[in-house]
């Protein structure tokens, strides 16, 4: 729920291909960068690629286990919602300097931090009527953003570069229809407990459209970065995928039991197989949990790679 690709779904792949014709094949395939911090300068160097590419990992495993204790209603879910907080409103600021990744950054922070933060606190203490309007306006600034973005690449003539090597519009509209997704998809659940039961058919019917579209896009990711794998196999982008595609997966499959079989929703013990086998919060938490497990290790990895000598002198 606190959803957190496509968030945003970002790329780790467009801040490190190591030869022109992989970069091409990534912005050729759509691969979105909605969390990379700052432009794609070839004066990067190889720590900065990493330091980039580690943030962003970091944020993504942070916000999933965001979810992974929401799901089961843990109090600990208010640790990794403030590290989200703090994460996503860095990135948004580190972003500022490139004004179309500043867009998306800002759609992000809009989703996750103006609304996402709020509800999770609703959530545990009760809603109260500015908080809701204050999340729903949230999630109509982010959604408007990448309307815009959207709009932008559909009107905005690219330089003779950027079509030549591989349509950097369509990529951004990629990404701009992951945000704008997810955004969508967490509005329509947030709004779907506050109203009468026949705009709550209405909320499902946005709800089911967002899903499928969320499916369609983190399939997709994965499928690509499993090939991508293949041609650099030190490349952290199938983890990442798989990550972001589990979180999806859970998520879905936790709100549909919460719209369709409430009763046998609540949170059980983790360890234990559950007393109904309908209960999807706890599929929900072991489908995200082991999903996420390849990209906490890549994680852990690349922090003891930055207080190596060698991480230094790059």
């Amino acid at each position: 729920m606190a959803r957190d690709a496509s968030a945003t779904m970002t790329s780790a792949t467009t801040t490190s291909a190591s030869t022109t014709s992989a970069s091409k094949d990534e912005r050729a395939a759509l691969v979105p960068r909605t969390m990379v911090l700052g432009s794609d300068g070839a004066e990067r160097t190889s720590r900065d690629a990493r330091a980039i590419e580690a943030w962003d990992h970091v944020s993504v495993a942070v916000w999933i286990a965001n979810d992974v204790l929401w799901s089961q209603e843990s109090r600990w879910t208010f640790v990794a919602m403030a590290l989200v907080v703090g994460l996503f409103t860095r990135n948004a600021y580190t972003a500022r300097q490139n004004a179309n990744e500043f867009r998306h950054a800002l759609a992000v922070m809009f989703w996750l931090v103006g609304a996402n933060s709020v509800w999770v606190y609703q959530d545990f203490y009760g809603s109260v009527w500015y908080l809701e309007i204050w999340c729903l306006c949230c999630f109509g600034a982010s959604i408007a953003i990448e309307l815009v973005q959207l709009a932008k690449c559909a009107f905005r003539k690219g330089t003779a570069d950027e079509e030549q090597s591989g349509n950097v519009e369509v990529s951004d509209a990629f990404q701009s229809v992951a945000v704008l997704s997810w955004a969508a998809h967490d509005a329509s659940v947030f709004t779907y407990y506050n109203l009468s039961e026949v705009s709550r058919y209405y909320c499902r019917v946005s709800w089911w459209t967002m899903s499928i579209v969320i499916i369609a896009q983190v399939t997709y990711y994965l499928w690509f970065q499993m090939r991508m794998l293949y041609s650099k196999p030190d490349s952290s982008g199938a983890d990442y995928a798989l990550a972001l595609f589990s979180w999806s997966i859970g998520c879905i499959l936790w709100e549909y039991g919460d719209f369709y079989m409430p009763e046998v929703q609540d949170p059980a013990p983790v360890f234990e197989l559950p007393k109904d086998v309908r209960n999807f919060r706890w599929i929900a938490f072991w489908i995200m949990t082991v999903g996420a497990l390849p990209l906490l290790v890549w994680c852990v990895r690349h922090a003891i790679f930055f207080t190596t000598p060698r991480a230094k002198n790059e």
